[in-house]
Order: C-alpha cells, then structure tokens, then sequence
C-alpha cells in the first residue's frame, strides 16, 4: 500500500506517522514528502505589504533546511516503527496542488496530512490542504487529528448507505487489510424525513440487512464488529455515534469528482473531515 505523507513539520508529521502506524496496514510504501511554498514574485512579501525588510534568499534557504530536516527525522522515525520501505520528497510550489499531484504521478493508495495544535496554522492546513484534498482529490484521504490516542487495538466506525459506490470503496478498504482494528461500529444513516413515511420501517428493515452483509465482509479486517441503522441527519448522526462509542477514527466515502455528487456525500465527508475534531479517512473506490 503506498501512502503519501503531507510533512508540514514534525508534530504534524509524527502524528501521521502514528496514525497509519496504529491501523497496521499490510505492507506500506512511505513517500514523506515536504513542499516549501514560494512566492511568484520574490521581492514582495506574501500579502503584497510591498519589498520585504529582509532578504528573501536566506530565508528560502532555511526553510529548505528546516524541510530537508524534518523529511530526514521522520524517515528515521518510520524506519524505527519497521517501515520497510520509505522515500522523501522535497518540492516547490502550492501545497495543496504538489501533493495532490505527486500523489497522482506516484499512484498512491492515499494521501495523509494532520492538523496539529491549535494555532492559526491549524487553520491553513486542514481548511486548505485538507479541504482541497477531500473535494478534489482523486486518492484517498486520511486526516489525522492531534486528539489521536495513540493505543494498540483502535475503535472506529465506518458509515456506508449501501449504494453500490459504497460497497465499492470499502471493498479498497478491505484489500488494505488494516490489523490494528479491535472494534468497529458499522452505521448507516437514515434520513428522518424518508423514516416517517409510510416505507420507513421497511427501508430501515432492509438497512439492517444490508449491514449485516457489509459486516460479513469486514470480518476479515476487524472480528469484534457492531451494526446500527441511525435516524436523523447525517454528519450529527456520525458525531454522535462517535462521541457515544468514543472511536478514534472515522471511515466513510466520497463520491466522484461532479458538483451533485460533492453536494450529496462529498459535502458530508468534508464536513466530518474539516470540522470535527476526530480523525476521519476518506476512501475512494
């Protein structure tokens, strides 16, 4: 499985690194890579304050060193936790778009970045890096939050509606084969606007079926699994359902690139992604 590492510096990058290291997935691949934003226009400042009072090249320089430093140490720290094999990657450019890119030409399996703290820079990574990714990524994507645990035997819910992209993506998943799972909460959620009609306990019905062939599936990733059908809206039904079975990870689908399709799932996903405080991967089929 080959995953990219968005390396903003090394808390950010540690915590990534723990994440993917406590899901155990088989067999990882590891590209660590670091982009130093530059500017077009390098006798301004960023915000166009006009000509810096300082000299643009030695600060590019240590920057450049701080990235090659932090690439180095975590690469270290990767190959401490058995990580066969792992390359770094330093480039230039917009954050957002080299790692997408570099995502693309290496053909990961996912991209990962992390939010750290709760600075402004918090803000910048996940509202922009993370946002970007989730909307307009063609890989997968897993967003790693600093409230992360850190403990051997993970619990985390995934939420499918069944739908035959659902089914496809958590087939990816499971080919993933994660090992660090110990419980997992299946969850479908269903509008309550459609339970109150009159097939509502019909639909709800054919929901729990639907779950417990999905779970059947998952038996080879996780074999202590719970199934619930929920009522209510979508990205408060998650939460809550993650606050009540204090999971440390969220997994669920994002469907396709098209404006409809980000409206309906994709708006979920970047909601539960950008806004909650767990962490959350977002599989694409």
């Amino acid at each position: 499985m080959k995953i990219v590492v968005g390396v903003d510096n090394l808390p950010q990058g540690d915590l990534v690194l723990k994440v993917i290291h406590d899901l155990n997935f088989a067999k990882v691949q590891l590209n660590l890579v670091n982009v130093v934003e530059v500017w077009l226009d390098q006798g301004t400042t960023p915000y166009g304050f006009g000509a810096a009072p300082y000299n643009l090249e030695d600060y590019f320089q240590k920057v450049e060193e701080e990235a090659r430093r932090s690439l180095k140490l975590l690469k270290d720290s990767a190959e401490r936790q058995s990580v066969k094999e792992c390359q770094t990657q330093l480039l230039y450019g917009n954050i957002s778009n080299q790692l997408m890119d570099y995502a693309d030409a290496v053909g990961a399996d996912l991209m990962a970045v992390g939010s750290y703290g709760k600075s402004p820079l918090e803000g910048i990574l996940v509202g922009s890096v993370g946002r970007k990714a989730v909307i307009n990524s063609k890989r997968s994507v897993l967003i790693a939050k600093d409230t992360w645990r850190g403990r051997s035997g993970l619990s985390v819910v995934l939420a499918s509606d069944h739908s035959p992209y659902a089914n496809q993506w958590i087939e990816r998943f499971i080919q993933w084969a994660p090992q660090g799972i110990q419980h997992l909460t299946l969850v479908t959620v269903l509008p309550e606007v459609m339970y109150q009609t009159d097939i509502g306990p019909w639909i709800r019905e054919g929901l729990n079926t639907a779950n417990a062939r999905t779970a059947h599936k998952l038996k080879s990733v996780c074999t202590e699994i719970q199934t619930r059908v929920e009522v209510g809206n979508v990205s408060e039904t998650l939460a809550r359902v993650m606050q009540a079975t204090q999971s440390d990870l969220l997994i669920l689908g994002s469907q396709g690139h098209g404006f409809m399709e980000r409206i309906a799932l994709g708006s979920t996903s970047l909601e539960q992604a950008v806004k909650q405080p767990y962490s959350v991967l977002v599989v694409r089929a």
